[in-house]
């Protein structure tokens, strides 16, 4: 039940994270996404950051230097459907942890809801949002806690 409740927690803020950054005004980015990792490359800003290089995917999570590689890979656990490449992956999650922090993603959401009017209406002179990256914040909080 436990195992099924973390694939659907993962699953939900993938799903989220996605929506939320589809939602707002954000500059238009063309992504082919797929899911091989020799298809995957950012076509628009390829030039200026890339120098038309494959950004690959990789599972294995390990720090490198920039001079191994020409491109750093992107670090996975889930495929583009939400799905554990991995299935034997464990999250070590317990249930009230992850209520607990997607009740707190969403309250970061309808906080920046409010700051982001007022900043707007002018109360306020500057606000970054969180928007979109709700997942990684409290996800990556919650992993340096132990």
């Amino acid at each position: 039940m436990l195992a099924k409740f973390r694939r659907y927690f993962i699953q939900t803020c993938t799903q989220l994270s996605s929506m939320l950054a589809l939602r707002e005004n954000v500059p238009s980015f063309s992504f082919r996404y797929c899911n091989t990792k020799s298809d995957f490359r950012i076509y628009e800003f390829t030039d200026k950051y890339l120098s038309h290089r494959k950004a690959e995917f990789t599972e294995k999570l390990e720090i490198i230097s920039s001079a191994q590689q020409p491109t750093i890979p992107i670090y996975r656990v889930t495929n583009s459907e939400g799905q554990f490449i991995d299935p034997n992956y464990d999250l070590d999650l317990t249930e009230e942890m992850a209520l607990k922090m997607y009740q707190n993603m969403v309250t970061l959401y309808q906080m920046d809801k409010i700051l982001y009017d007022s900043q707007r209406q002018g109360r306020i002179s500057f606000y970054l949002t969180n928007t979109g990256e709700e997942v990684y914040l409290f996800f990556f909080c919650s992993c340096t806690k132990n």
